[in-house]
C-alpha cells in the first residue's frame, strides 16, 4: 500500500514542480496474517474490505472481533479438554422427591375423605355409631419407611421431626429453594472456571497473532490519519515482537520498524523515520538472501523518499535507483510492477528537481583578452611615430 492511499500531499506546495507532490512517496508495509482458526480469518477478511472501503471504525471492530474469536476458539480447546465444553448454563428444572410426590397425593386423599365425610354427616350412624380415627399425616405417612430403617428404637432426626409438622405445599417450597441454591452454586462455579480459563486462553493466543492484530489496527489508524494512536498501537506491536523466537523475531521486527517508520514520516519526524528505515533495510537484506529482493527495494524507496525531504537530493537519488533496479529485476509480469515504479520514477524526478534547485547558477563570464606588446624595431632603423631608434653610433 503506497501512501497515496492515506493523501499526506494535502495543502503541499507543489507549485515548485508542477504536478509533482513536494515530497516524497513511501510505499506503506504490506501485512500478511499468520496461521489462524478460520472464523478468526473470515474477520481479517471482513476488516481488510472495511479498510479498503475506507470505513475505518468498522475495520477496528473487525479486528478487535477477530481477536476475540480467537480467544474464545482457545478456550473451547482448553473446556474440551477439561470436560467443560457443552455444558449449559441453564438452570436445570426443579423435580420433587419421591417422598414429596407421595406426601401431597396422600394430603390430597385425605382432605377428598374429609370433605366426603362433611358431605354425609350420617356417615357415622351407618357404621354403627362408632368415632371416625385421624389418619395419619400425609407426611409420617412418607417418613414411615425411612423410620423402620431407624430399627426397634423408633428414634428420628431432628431433620425428620421438623418435616412431620410441614405440610406438603412447605415440603416442596424447601426442596425447590435448596435445588435452587445449589443450582445458583453449581453455575457460578461453572462460571468461574470458564473465566479463568478464558483468561489463560489469552496467553495461548500465538504472539505472531498479536503482533498481527496491533500491527493491523495501527495500519487503519494511520490510513484514518490518527498518526499518533497508529504509533502507539506500532510501538505495543514492536515491544511483543521482541518476545517472539529467534527464527521468526527478525522479519516481523522488520516490519514493525518499516510501519514506525511510516508513521514518523506522516508526522514529518523525517530523522526517526530514516532510522527505522535504515534498520528495516538492514535487516531484510542480511535475511532475505539476496540483495535484489522486492522488500529491500521498498525499503530502500523510502530511505529516499526521506532523504528528500531531509534535503539530501544527490544520496536520495541513490537509493531511489537502487530501488529501481529492483523493481525493474523483480517485478517483470508482476500485476502491480506498473505502481511501484511510477511511484519511483516520481520520487526519482522529485529528486532531481530538488538537486538542480539546488544548484548556484555561476555569473556570467566575460573574457578580457590582455593586449601584446608592441614588437621592438630592427636594428638600423628609425621608429616612424617616435623618430627614435636606429644603430647606436660608436665613440
Amino acid at each position: 500500500m503506497t501512501s497515496a492511499a492515506r493523501d499526506p500531499f494535502r495543502g503541499s506546495p507543489a507549485s515548485m514542480f508542477g504536478a509533482l507532490p513536494a515530497v516524497g512517496r513511501i510505499i506503506r508495509e504490506t501485512l500478511y496474517a499468520p496461521p489462524c482458526p478460520e472464523q478468526v480469518a473470515l474477520f481479517f477478511e471482513v476488516a481488510l474490505t472495511h479498510h479498503n472501503a475506507q470505513q475505518y471504525e468498522s475495520a477496528i471492530v473487525a479486528y478487535l472481533d477477530a481477536m476475540q474469536a480467537w480467544e474464545a476458539s482457545c478456550a473451547t480447546e482448553l473446556e474440551k479438554q477439561q470436560g467443560l465444553h457443552g455444558v449449559s448454563l441453564e438452570p436445570r428444572r426443579f423435580t420433587p422427591s419421591a417422598a414429596a410426590v407421595k406426601a401431597q397425593q396422600l394430603w390430597a386423599e385425605q382432605q377428598a375423605a374429609r370433605q366426603a365425610q362433611v358431605a354425609s354427616p350420617q356417615a357415622a350412624a351407618d357404621n354403627g355409631g362408632g368415632t371416625v380415627q385421624p389418619s395419619a399425616s400425609p407426611v409420617e405417612v412418607a417418613a414411615a419407611p425411612k423410620k423402620a430403617k431407624k430399627g426397634a428404637s423408633g428414634s428420628s432426626t431432628d431433620e425428620e421431626a421438623a418435616l412431620a409438622n410441614l405440610s406438603p405445599a412447605e415440603i416442596l417450597a424447601r426442596e425447590e429453594a435448596a435445588h435452587h441454591a445449589a443450582e445458583v452454586a453449581r453455575l457460578s462455579s461453572l462460571i468461574e472456571a470458564r473465566a479463568a480459563l478464558r483468561e489463560q486462553a489469552v496467553s495461548l493466543v500465538p504472539l505472531e497473532g498479536r503482533v498481527f492484530l496491533r500491527l493491523a489496527i495501527g495500519s487503519v489508524f494511520e490510513s484514518a490519519g490518527h498518526d499518533s494512536r497508529a504509533l502507539s498501537e506500532y510501538h505495543a506491536a514492536h515491544q511483543l515482537a521482541t518476545g517472539l523466537p529467534a527464527a521468526h523475531v527478525a522479519m516481523i521486527m522488520a516490519t514493525a520498524y518499516s510501519s514506525l517508520g511510516s508513521a514518523y514520516y506522516h508526522v514529518s519526524q523525517y530523522d526517526y523515520a530514516a532510522d527505522y528505515f535504515f534498520r528495516t533495510l538492514e535487516i531484510r537484506y542480511e535475511n532475505n538472501n539476496r540483495a535484489n529482493h522486492v522488500d529491500v527495494g521498498q525499503a530502500a524507496n523510502n530511505i529516499g523518499a526521506v532523504l528528500i525531504m531531509l534535503e539530501r537530493p544527490n544520496d536520495a537519488l541513490v537509493m531511489l535507483h537502487r530501488a529501481k533496479a529492483i523493481f525493474e529485476d523483480q517485478h517483470l509480469g508482476h500485476p502491480t510492477a506498473h505502481v511501484r515504479m511510477e511511484l519511483v520514477d516520481q520520487n526519482i524526478a522529485i529528486a532531481r528537481r530538488y538537486f538542480m534547485s539546488e544548484a548556484v547558477p555561476l555569473p556570467p563570464c566575460r573574457v578580457v583578452y590582455a593586449k601584446k606588446p608592441a614588437p621592438p624595431p630592427p636594428k638600423g632603423k628609425t621608429d616612424a611615430a617616435t623618430g627614435k631608434g636606429g644603430a647606436k653610433k660608436g665613440k
